[in-house]
């Protein structure tokens, strides 16, 4: 059905180009028939859909603009493609899985404009991250480069594969690119629209956009040039100074221009965008925005496209050698290298730097009993991409984490390379804070157990202010119940008194809760010690050293290892 369905769009794009070649306006009545003499029925058959036929629409632009030629004059040229678009029909219609994949594909003349800013050449290794029917592609494909295109949809993809013979097209989450596609040639040249609203396994995501741009700009060669399309918000303002100062974090912008609201009337939708020219060379990221309404009114305000850099020299790998022994290796007479000596890299101790949210991040969108996770309570400053999606349950999503005050301290060059994402930094933070606020005390709990009273009396109690993720890897990941958690809780190993029970002043001393803890950590391999056992002292058969019978030990206080509930051991 796929592949009928491919072949259906490809034979009607051929079809529209013809028509669009010949300078004739495209109605939907001719959109319409093209598809009827492609699929042999209407979409009453349910054989195509209206939304599809855009897509056969904007597959025909694609072919239209690889087989014109090129004028001379840039001005003149893109008044062509202004015409063009002003002879297509309007696309009054979506679908969920438009909105859900972002498939909100880039008008002709505002691609023309990236592709110019670009300033492509035939050398060039062109990147399209979030590719749709190729209207971006086409201009570079136009360029003689050679193209990395990626599309997440499989009927778009396969699609690219029909428009684009030879090209390398892979079908990715854009978001993950850097990765997923680290094996490829770096590109030279990045062209991106990425989705603006929506992010696969986030839904609503606001920095979605940035997201993409992110692992795409770790893709590009160093020295590259990229032209990304961003929503009108993603710029250097108040409340997103620090989303665009992180997303671009070591590039320069050497361009800034702002299209209004109208310029993506054909297709659809009448958002204003933000085009950036971004050199990946160290820079300002500021500068002076150019505001017009049409692409054509930016390229008469433009005096001249900024000048790409030089792109770093590529690193050439070292060749194996060959498994096999030779005799004459070894005698071979030849001139001694000189050996460098290089000084050790240093790698100093460095803070993790993040803020802490005063109202919680807002869970991420569930899919069935689970949400995409994030930090709800953190924002890191130098935080890389996690390799997989990460989820949680619903009913955790729901709980948000407390305010910490731990700062991690970590190697100079994990920090600076981002070799760790949020969520693994988030875990540091808190299992360092857990331990941070464990401490040892004397304290006596009321008879509500509800609150404690310091006190001197009970002198071998071991008191922690803990939260469910102290006691987590006790209960195999679970977390306790709140009921358990709120305030203090006294813990005793008491795993080397299997039939003896705590005295009366002991029970009144520590409550229920004693019981609780005791009965969670006795079967817990957390609860051994790490100093060595106190010497037995002939003095008390209770656990807590309050009566006098010999032959037993008092408890002493031992310090466990780090992200671990201290605790009494027997």
């Amino acid at each position: 059905m796929m592949t009928t369905l491919v072949e259906g769009l490809n034979l009607a794009a051929r079809d529209i180009h013809s028509l669009i070649a010949s300078d004739e306006a495209i109605s939907r009545n001719l959109l319409n028939a093209a598809m009827q003499r492609a699929f042999g029925a209407s979409d009453a058959t349910g054989a195509w859909t209206q939304r599809q036929s855009f897509d056969a629409l904007e597959a025909a632009v694609s072919l239209w603009v690889m087989h014109r030629a090129q004028e001379g004059d840039p001005k003149a040229d893109l008044a062509a493609i202004a015409a063009m678009v002003a002879r297509l029909p309007t696309q009054t219609v979506r679908s969920e899985e438009q909105y859900t994949l972002q498939q909100f594909s880039t008008p002709a003349d505002i691609a023309w404009l990236a592709a110019y800013l670009a300033a492509i050449i035939p050398s060039d290794i062109v990147l399209e991250p979030s590719a749709g029917t190729g209207l971006l592609a086409a201009f570079a494909k136009r360029a003689g480069a050679t193209l990395q295109l990626n599309e997440y949809d499989p009927v778009r993809a396969s699609l690219l594969r029909l428009l684009f013979s030879g090209a390398d097209v892979s079908e990715h989450d854009g978001a993950r690119i850097a990765s997923l596609r680290a094996e490829d040639p770096r590109p030279s040249v990045l062209l991106i629209n990425p989705p603006f609203a929506m992010s696969l396994g986030r839904g609503n995501d606001r920095n979605a956009a940035a997201r993409h741009l992110t692992s795409a700009l770790t893709r590009l060669e160093r020295g590259g040039r990229a032209v990304a399309i961003m929503p009108d918000w993603f710029a250097p303002g108040p409340r997103t100074e620090q989303v665009f100062q992180t997303t671009l974090d070591g590039m320069r912008v050497s361009m800034s221009l702002r299209l209004d609201r109208g310029a993506y009337a054909k297709h659809g939708t009448s958002v204003a965008v933000r085009i950036y020219v971004i050199d990946k060379v160290p820079g300002s990221l500021g500068c002076v925005t150019i505001n017009r309404a049409t692409p054509a009114e930016l390229l008469d305000a433009i005096s001249q496209v900024p000048p790409r850099t030089m792109l770093a020299p590529a690193i050439r790998p070292i060749s194996p050698r060959s498994g096999k022994l030779s005799l004459f290796r070894s005698v071979k007479s030849t001139t001694p290298r000189p050996v460098i000596v290089r000084a050790p890299q240093r790698n100093e101790v460095a803070d993790v730097g993040y803020t802490v949210l005063d109202e919680p991040a807002p869970a991420g969108e569930q899919q069935g009993v689970y949400s995409s996770y994030r930090p709800s309570r953190l924002v890191f400053t130098d935080a890389g991409e996690h390799p997989t999606m990460l989820v949680e349950s619903a009913a955790m999503a729901s709980i948000n984490a407390p305010k910490p005050a731990y700062v991690p301290r970590l190697p100079e060059q994990i920090v600076a390379k981002r070799l760790l994402s949020a969520a693994q930094l988030e875990t540091v933070v808190y299992a360092g804070d857990a331990w941070s606020r464990a401490h040892a005390g004397s304290f006596v709990v009321d008879p509500k157990s509800v609150q404690l009273t310091e006190t001197a009396e009970v002198a071998a109690i071991a008191m922690a202010s803990f939260s469910a993720m102290a006691l987590a890897p006790a209960r195999g990941g679970k977390p306790l119940p709140a009921s358990w958690t709120s305030g203090y809780a006294a813990i005793a190993d008491t795993s080397g008194f299997p039939k003896t029970r705590p005295c009366s002043k002991t029970r009144a001393a520590t409550g229920r809760r004693w019981a609780v803890c005791r009965q969670i950590l006795s079967s817990s391999r957390h609860g051994k010690s790490t100093s060595p056992s106190p010497r037995p002292r002939a003095s008390c058969s209770c656990p807590m050293g309050h009566c006098d019978q010999p032959g037993l030990m008092r408890p002493a206080l031992t310090r466990s290892l780090p992200g671990q509930v201290p605790i009494l051991k027997a």
